[in-house]
C-alpha cells in the first residue's frame, strides 16, 4: 500500500511545478498596473499683463447744421433728397414768400457746410414759417465716439488715453482718441460720459453713424503669473489648478487677477515655473501619478 501512495505522489508532485512556473512565467509577461494617466501641461510664467477695457459706443456725426428757412412761405422746389452729398453753398430748396408786402419773391436755401442731408422736414409746396428747421446737413469727415465709463476707471481715463474702435461683425480695430471727459457721474448708472474721435480722419470712410460698436483700451500694465484660462478649475467658491510635481498630480487654491484673451493673471497661491495641467486624459485624484505629453 505503501508503494501505492507514492507511485501517485510524484505525478501530482509534476503536475504542481507546471503549474508554478506557468503562473510565474504568466506574471513576467502580463502587467500587474494600470498605465498612468496623461496630462498636457504648461509652465507658469511670470509676463506683463494689460488689463483691457471695453465699453459699448454710439457713433455720431460730429457736425449736424440745422437749415432753417429766413422767410415764410411755401415751398416751390425741393432741389435735393436724403442722403445726398452737398457742397457749402449748393441750393437744396426755393421757398416763395406768401406775404404780398414782399412782392412774393423767392428765398433760395443753401447748403451751409460740405456733407450729406441727414433728414428733409419739408415736402414741395408745403407751408413753412420763419426760422423753421426744415432739414439737417452733416460732415461726412468728423464723427464723435460716445460711450459711458464706469467710475472706478475715471481715473485712467483723465490721462485721455489712446485706444481702439471695433465695429459689430469686423475684425478691423480703428484708431480713435479722447476728446473729452464729462466732469460728474450720473447717480442712475454709475458711468460719466466720454467722448472720443478718429485718430485719422481718413478712416472716416469705414464707418456709419448709428452703427453698433465697441470702444477698447489697454488699461494699467501689471506684472506676475499667467496660465491659460482653461487651466482653471471650480469647486464651490474656491478656484483651483491641478499641477503636477515629480510626476505627482495634486491640486491647489489660487486667487486670479484679470481675464484677458483666453489668459488670466494669477495673484496668489501659484510660483513661477511650476506645471499647470491645461488638459487631463480623465479623472485623476490627488496623489496620482500621471504622464506628461506633448
Amino acid at each position: 500500500m505503501l508503494f501505492k501512495y507514492r507511485s501517485l505522489t510524484l505525478p501530482v508532485l509534476c503536475l504542481l511545478m507546471i503549474m508554478n512556473t506557468a503562473q510565474a512565467a504568466s506574471e513576467k509577461t502580463s502587467p500587474n498596473k494600470t498605465p498612468p494617466k496623461t496630462v498636457k501641461a504648461v509652465k507658469a510664467a511670470t509676463q506683463v499683463f494689460f488689463e483691457s477695457y471695453t465699453y459699448p459706443a454710439r457713433i455720431e456725426f460730429d457736425t449736424l447744421a440745422q437749415v432753417k428757412t429766413p422767410v415764410e412761405g411755401e415751398v416751390v422746389e425741393l432741389k435735393t433728397f436724403l442722403g445726398q452729398q452737398t457742397k457749402r453753398g449748393q441750393i437744396l430748396a426755393v421757398i416763395k414768400n406768401t406775404d404780398p408786402l414782399f412782392q412774393y419773391k423767392t428765398a433760395r436755401i443753401v447748403a451751409p457746410l460740405d456733407g450729406v442731408v441727414t433728414e428733409i422736414l419739408i415736402s414741395d409746396r408745403s407751408e413753412v414759417s420763419k426760422d423753421q428747421v426744415i432739414m439737417k446737413v452733416a460732415r461726412t469727415d468728423a464723427f464723435t465716439i460716445t460711450a459711458e465709463v464706469p467710475a472706478i476707471h475715471l481715473d485712467y481715463f483723465k490721462n485721455y488715453p489712446q485706444g481702439a474702435l471695433v465695429l459689430s461683425n469686423q475684425n478691423a480695430k480703428i484708431s480713435i482718441k479722447m476728446k473729452g471727459l464729462a466732469p460728474q457721474i450720473d447717480p442712475a448708472t454709475g458711468t460719466a460720459q466720454a467722448k472720443f474721435m478718429l485718430s485719422d480722419k481718413a478712416q472716416s470712410k469705414l464707418i456709419t453713424p448709428g452703427r453698433l460698436a465697441q470702444v477698447t483700451f489697454k488699461g494699467p500694465e501689471q506684472k506676475g503669473i499667467v496660465i491659460p484660462e482653461i487651466a482653471l478649475n471650480y469647486k464651490g467658491k474656491k478656484t483651483l489648478v491641478a499641477v503636477v510635481e515629480n510626476k505627482i498630480y495634486s491640486k491647489k487654491e489660487i486667487t486670479l487677477g484679470e481675464k484677458r484673451d483666453g489668459q488670466v493673471l494669477i495673484t496668489s497661491g501659484l510660483k513661477e515655473g511650476e506645471l499647470v495641467v491645461e488638459r487631463a486624459s480623465g479623472y485623476i485624484p490627488d496623489g496620482a501619478t500621471v504622464e506628461i505629453v506633448e
